[in-house]
């Protein structure tokens, strides 16, 4: 009896009845979602305690690693506020990390959809801005904030925008190459440690100049006389701040407040924007003047003694464009790639490039592959690693098709997608698609002339970097290094041999046949070149 009513009482925690005919099991009861769900719950319930909130659906994906709340409502409660009448609405709510399947990336993505803030939700004194303003409401159609980190190169990139419906949008990028802290120095204290490739903001006017215009001094809006005013409030400010930190003996007597000659540049491109602005007041861009590739330091420490530093690291532009604007394409040139007229290699190029990143042309992948896999196929290291950058989330066996020849060119980044794709492409397909791309393969019979060669031909086809990967001619090579008694090269079978057992049934069986292949070969030079007379010692 009591068996019966222990089977009975574990059958029905397996299987609980739900809303109609539909049996939930007590798996899905305790399933990610459902988890992540009532953690999400949780929070909003605690949030309740400081402000009022209401959301109308909330959905959640963990492997995608998003959480999105829909028709949210939030009353804030501020202090000058007690009437409830300060209410922020959302059309949506989403919050992203990084998905389950992606290991080297730390993401957090906070957006907003639709939404809107009474007036009663600034202080009483900021509230008459808004009627001078011609705004009724502050309307946000979006707001995203952004941070996305690779763990691996330590490369982040910060984005964040908004805008404000009838008045203007702010549009805020920063690139860095490596982004990290030091707490060699001080552990409790750590200093960040940043190498900054580009910096950008950009103001868009969305019809709030219009209102803006009105308030400003005539003077300041005049195209005549801006050039002149702008100069010299810009001049005056530069000044007052190099003086903060100048020393005139430190510099031989000069003028502490004197301009540095990126100080001045910046200047006149402020003051060129700004007229350019007057004339059609669409959007005016500050951004660094950095070189690609050329990234800088940011030492804050440098920076907060001098101003100088800070214009002379970072070169700042102001501009009614971004620098990008300039890398746009002739559309001539893109008419000419889509009619698919003959190009020169170089041009080529450039527009397969601009199509496949979406850079200086409207991204194509179609078009673009069409211009560029003729030349990656033909060796071209750059065509290739770009498109094995695209196709990598599209197309992953192409993908690394490309990426070993990125490899050979010794393009950097391109053995590290290999090993990535090869942790999502089973072993005999990548087996097989190294075999392909080593159709036509010849191998050097100088490298039979020493050890030292012959081992270092394993290793460049084992990592592919300078050579097409290929463990079957990693192994020929290695097979001949460890028989003239290379440790390094005995090396590279084991860890092939490992590869391989990790493998399934077909990979093995497809590793069976390559390494025959190998290992006929090997055995081939090693007698037909009597390497044993070479590389033995004679009794």
């Amino acid at each position: 009896m009591f068996r019966t009513i222990y089977a009975a009482a574990i059958t029905a925690a397996f299987a609980l009845p739900a809303s109609g005919q539909e049996r939930l099991s007590f798996l899905d009861l305790i399933s990610p979602e459902r988890i992540l769900e009532r953690v999400v719950q949780t929070g909003v319930m605690a949030l309740r305690t400081q402000m009022d909130i209401t959301y109308g659906d909330l959905a959640v994906n963990p492997a995608g690693g998003f959480v999105t709340l829909a028709d949210l409502r939030i009353w804030p409660l501020p202090p000058w506020e007690d009437g409830g009448a300060c209410l922020i609405s959302a059309r949506d709510l989403t919050v992203r990390t990084t998905p389950l399947d992606e290991t080297d990336r730390f993401r957090l993505k906070l957006q907003l959809g639709g939404a809107s803030a009474t007036p009663e939700c600034l202080p009483p004194d900021q509230r008459p801005m808004l009627d001078m303003l011609g705004l009724q409401q502050i309307v946000l159609p979006r707001l995203t904030i952004d941070a996305n980190y690779l763990v691996g190169s330590a490369q982040a990139d910060i984005h964040a925008y908004g805008q404000v419906a009838g008045f203007a949008s702010v549009d805020l990028t920063a690139e860095f190459s490596y982004l990290w802290m030091d707490a060699r120095d001080n552990p409790d204290e750590p200093v960040p440690v940043a190498y900054l490739s580009s910096a950008r903001l950009t103001l868009e006017n969305d019809g709030g100049w219009s209102s803006l215009r009105p308030m400003l001094p005539p003077s300041f809006i005049d195209p005549a006389n801006a050039p002149q005013v702008l100069q010299g409030m810009i001049g005056a400010m530069l000044t007052e701040m190099n003086k903060g930190a100048g020393d005139a003996q430190a510099q031989g007597g000069a003028d502490p407040g004197q301009l540095s000659p990126e100080q001045r540049d910046f200047m006149i491109s402020a003051i060129k924007a700004w007229s350019d602005f007057l004339i059609s007041p669409e959007k005016l861009v500050l951004e660094t003047g950095l070189e690609p590739g050329a990234d800088v330091y940011l030492d804050f420490e440098s920076f907060a003694r001098d101003p100088r530093e800070v214009f002379a690291a970072l070169r700042p532009r102001v501009a009614t464009a971004p620098a990008t604007a300039r890398e746009m394409l002739p559309a001539a040139l893109i008419s000419a790639a889509l009619q698919g007229s003959d190009l020169a290699p170089e041009e080529r190029r450039q527009v397969g490039l601009a199509l496949l990143s979406g850079r200086g042309a409207p991204r194509d992948i179609a078009t673009g592959r069409t211009l560029l896999e003729p030349m990656a196929a033909a060796g071209d290291g750059i065509a290739a690693l770009v498109l094995s950058e695209v196709l990598e989330p599209r197309e992953p066996e192409q993908a690394y098709t490309w990426a070993l020849i990125a490899g050979a060119d010794g393009q950097p980044g391109a053995t590290a997608r290999l090993n990535r794709l090869e942790a999502r492409l089973p072993l005999a397909e990548v087996l097989r698609l190294q075999e392909q791309a080593n159709a036509n393969v010849r191998h050097p019979p100088s490298a039979l002339q020493q050890v030292s060669l012959m081992r270092e031909q394993a290793l460049a086809r084992l990592s592919g970097d300078g050579a097409v990967r290929s463990y079957g001619i990693a192994a020929m090579w290695a097979m001949l290094a460890a028989a003239a008694g290379d440790r390094e090269a005995a090396d590279v079978l084991d860890e092939i041999d490992e590869r391989v057992r990790r493998a399934g049934p077909e990979a093995r069986a497809a590793w069976a046949e390559i390494e025959a292949d190998a290992s006929a070969l090997a055995m081939q030079a090693w007698l037909e070149r009597d390497l044993p007379a070479r590389f033995g010692t004679a009794e």
